[in-house]
């Protein structure tokens, strides 16, 4: 978990000047990436890896666990499995809005981290992360959380 003063890297971010991003990110950047299925941590049916790298300057950001085929299809029946036998879908339509917008919240609060991190995973500026992309992010779930609450409550699925 990341403890870190966010409005002092919003400030660094704002203020216009050269930016590094903090220590804290790029030790978490560092640390080994896994799969998350079914409610676990896994290496992968192959565990094979990938690296990442910041493509405006080449330096490699993190390795990743590589999901294949096998992966993906435990992770499809998992979500299949909690989906139809979880709380989410018996929930009501406001309650999930509710999630939706604290989701959405959440992203602004973690504004500043986010906008690094997507920063140095694309090579964009950090001000475009920070001014656009982060907060539009958020917006999307504030709207689905709006939008939620205005259609009917019968929702068809089909195969």
């Amino acid at each position: 978990m990341l403890i870190a003063d966010f409005a002092a890297w919003e400030k660094m971010i704002t203020s216009g000047e050269a930016f590094e991003p903090p220590e804290e990110l790029r030790a978490w950047l560092r640390r080994w990436k896994r799969l998350y299925i079914n409610g676990s941590w896994s290496d992968g049916a192959s565990g094979e890896t990938f690296r990442t790298f910041n493509p405006a300057t080449g330096e490699e950001l993190s390795e990743i666990c590589l999901a294949k085929r096998e992966d993906v299809d435990k992770a499809v029946v998992a979500g299949k499995q909690v989906f139809d036998q979880g709380a989410w879908s018996k929930m009501p339509i406001a309650e999930r809005a509710g999630f939706l917008k604290r989701l959405g919240d959440l992203i602004l609060v973690h504004k500043a981290p986010l906008a690094i991190l997507e920063s140095l995973d694309t090579g964009k500026p950090i001000r475009e992360s920070f001014e656009g992309d982060i907060p539009r992010a958020a917006l999307n779930f504030h709207f689905f959380a709006e939008h939620g609450l205005k259609v009917e409550p019968t929702i068809v699925f089909a195969n």
